[in-house]
């Protein structure tokens, strides 16, 4: 009777190919379906404006400095947001962006606006960045930049209205727009798929092989028999 051993040592070479064959099939057949599964391309959208205050127009000390302020912590104030949010209710472009708006009550809608619309001051300049940034899928993106333009100008009222608080002559203009979309890739995920996939595909060449080998080992006892 020939032994597991001796049956291995003949056909160890057409388990090889079956185990390469299978692996490469199911790994293709995978990556075949991933190819054909519909994916919602999604970028990266980023809109806002560079608001620009007119120094000349500031309040003057004796010395013939300006009285320049930081408004950044004065905008995202509690209390002065209150203005913001009645802007902001008067339109439909927040509900775009937040359909649960009219769901949230003032303090919700005020985090809100504090977490999402970003300042900066451009260094100690009267200049100050104001972005909104989000996800949008390919088919929304249209519809979320202008509703995000819309609630971007809002803000850039209520800043203005509330930098006058502090010096009632004070003028400022946007000095630019922003509009910025990237896709965003998944190289990374394309990655962990590849090694997924030829993982699942070399366990099927395993089993399909020892399943091989375990047919030769019975029938060549029932030849023996």
């Amino acid at each position: 009777m020939k032994t597991a051993g001796k049956i291995l040592k003949k056909c160890w070479l057409k388990m090889v190919i079956v185990f390469v064959l299978v692996t490469a099939v199911a790994f293709g057949v995978m990556r075949f379906a991933q190819n054909n599964d519909v994916k919602e391309q999604r970028e990266n959208l980023t809109v806002g404006a560079v608001l620009k205050f007119d120094i000349t127009t500031y309040t003057y000390l004796g010395d013939g400095t300006a009285s320049v302020y930081d408004y950044v912590s004065v905008w995202q104030n509690e209390d002065l947001l209150s203005d913001c949010v009645e802007l902001l209710d008067q339109g439909d472009a927040i509900r775009t962006l937040d359909p649960e708006w009219d769901d949230k009550n003032a303090k919700s809608k005020k985090e809100w606006i504090n977490e999402n619309i970003r300042l900066q001051r451009l260094a100690t300049s009267t200049m100050y960045n104001i972005t909104y940034n989000t996800e949008v899928t390919e088919d929304s993106v249209e519809s979320q930049k202008e509703a995000a333009r819309e609630v971007i100008n809002s803000y850039v009222e209520y800043a203005g209205s509330i930098a006058a608080l502090s010096d009632e002559n004070i003028k400022y203009d946007v000095a630019k727009e922003i509009m910025n979309e990237e896709p965003i890739f998944t190289q990374g995920e394309e990655k962990v798929n590849t090694i997924l996939e030829l993982g699942v595909g070399a366990v099927l060449g395993i089993l399909v092989s020892a399943t091989y080998f375990g047919i030769k080992v019975i029938r060549s006892d029932k030849k023996a028999r």
